[in-house]
């Protein structure tokens, strides 16, 4: 069996229905006003460092700097007074439900392990009568076409933009980030456990110099901070290097 074949055929059709999506908000011929102001804000302020908006924001501007999940949130917003509006928030509930965040994290991310049920999630999805409902008939057509291998990938650009993630300042690039971290799944474990536990406030890692501390939280962090099912144990994630000879400087 093809994984990498299989990968392809998910990353397809996840990215039709993401750009299915925006379209049907952008078709519902919409003011920016109408969006809701939080994500606008978050857009705006999450990607001032990556582009520059133009001093009028368009709806399409913000369509296309959203995370997936923000796409959802906006589409129940504008049809909030319509009858449409019970079916955006069951596809919705249909991505949380079968994980697809993750197996949309996963598709981004080359060395993550990639597993065979992920596509059948993603085209249980796909083939769901509410999507017909809903219009979205180009997701119907990937389908089709991914089930008969003819394949068109997405764009470079889309595999770097992430569905969804908890406000953090977590670096970008850091040790064993591509990669990731080897042999260390017990600890991980153990840390998110102790991330649930709400009688659990200071989580101390602690260890020789050069052993990994760090790898270990970045690493375990950089995953959580993209899981939506997070948001019940954390609001955002901050991170702050303390070395010693920085304190030492500034004291000087």
């Amino acid at each position: 069996m093809d994984i990498t074949l299989y990968r392809r055929k998910t990353a397809m059709v996840l990215h039709e229905i993401e750009s299915s999506l925006g379209n049907f908000i952008l078709d519902e011929d919409i003011a920016i006003e109408d969006f809701p102001q939080d994500i606008v804000k978050t857009v705006v302020a999450r990607d001032s460092q990556r582009k520059q908006f133009s001093e009028i924001i368009k709806p399409k501007d913000i369509i296309e700097s959203t995370y997936l999940d923000e796409l959802f949130s906006i589409a129940i917003e504008i049809t909030k007074n319509n009858s449409l509006n019970e079916y955006i928030q069951y596809i919705r509930d249909q991505f949380i439900i079968n994980d697809i965040y993750n197996i949309r994290n996963v598709i981004s991310h080359p060395n993550r392990q990639f597993i065979i049920s992920y596509w059948y999630k993603v085209a249980a999805i796909a083939s769901d009568p509410i999507i017909n409902i809903l219009k979205l008939n180009k997701v119907h057509s990937a389908l089709v076409s991914a089930e008969e291998n003819n394949l068109s990938d997405p764009p470079e650009d889309w595999y770097e933009k992430t569905m969804w993630e908890l406000p953090n300042n977590l670096p970008e690039v850091f040790e064993h980030g591509i990669t990731g971290l080897v042999g260390r799944q017990k600890e991980q474990d153990l840390l998110i456990e102790c991330l649930k536990n709400r009688r659990v406030n200071n989580i101390a890692i602690v260890a020789p110099g050069g052993i990994g501390k760090t790898a270990l939280a970045l690493d375990l962090l950089s995953r959580q901070v993209k899981i939506l099912r997070q948001k019940t144990i954390l609001t955002l994630v901050f991170s702050q290097r303390l070395k010693q000879k920085n304190l030492h400087q500034r004291v000087l």
